[in-house]
C-alpha cells in the first residue's frame, strides 16, 4: 500500500528543518513536486509570513558555511545568485570583509604554503589562490 504523496507544504517545511534555503531555491526544489493547481508563490509568501522562510537567516547561513574557505567576493556573488537583496544587510557584508584578510591567510596557509609541492612556486600560487577563491588582492600581498 503506497503512502500519500507529501504537500508542497511538507516539503518545503522539511526541506527548510534541514537548513535555511533562499526563495528561489526552495521554489526551484518545489516546483519538480507542483501540480498545476499548486500555487507555489502563495506557498512562499505564506512561509514568509509565518518566518519559515527568511532571506536574513539564508544569508547569515550561507556565510557561516562558506567564510572560512571562500573571500567576500565570491560568497556576495553566490547570494547575488539566489536572488538576495543586500542593500538591507550592509552589516552582514562589513562584518565579511572585516576579517577576510585573515582568512585569506589561513586558507592560503593551508593550501598553497604547507603543500610541498607547491612550495617552490610560491608567488604564481598564490596569484591563481587570490584569483580562484576571489580574495581581494591587498589580504595576499606581503605573506607571500
Amino acid at each position: 500500500m503506497r503512502s500519500a504523496k507529501p504537500s508542497l507544504k511538507a516539503r518545503a517545511l522539511r526541506y527548510l528543518s534541514a537548513r535555511e534555503h533562499s526563495r528561489l531555491e526552495l521554489a526551484r526544489k518545489l516546483a519538480r513536486y507542483a501540480e498545476e493547481t499548486d500555487d507555489i508563490e502563495a506557498l512562499l509568501d505564506w512561509l514568509e509570513t509565518s518566518k519559515f522562510l527568511s532571506s536574513t537567516r539564508f544569508a547569515e547561513s550561507l556565510i557561516n558555511r562558506r567564510a572560512e574557505r571562500f573571500g567576500a567576493s565570491r560568497i556576495l556573488m553566490e547570494l547575488e545568485s539566489h536572488q538576495i537583496d543586500l542593500s538591507g544587510m550592509t552589516d552582514l557584508s562589513m562584518q565579511l570583509r572585516e576579517g577576510e584578510g585573515e582568512r585569506a591567510w589561513r586558507v592560503w596557509e593551508k593550501k598553497i604554503w604547507y603543500s610541498s609541492r607547491l612550495r617552490n612556486r610560491v608567488s604564481t600560487s598564490t596569484a591563481v589562490f587570490t584569483a580562484a577563491w576571489l580574495f581581494s588582492c591587498k589580504h595576499t600581498n606581503g605573506h607571500a
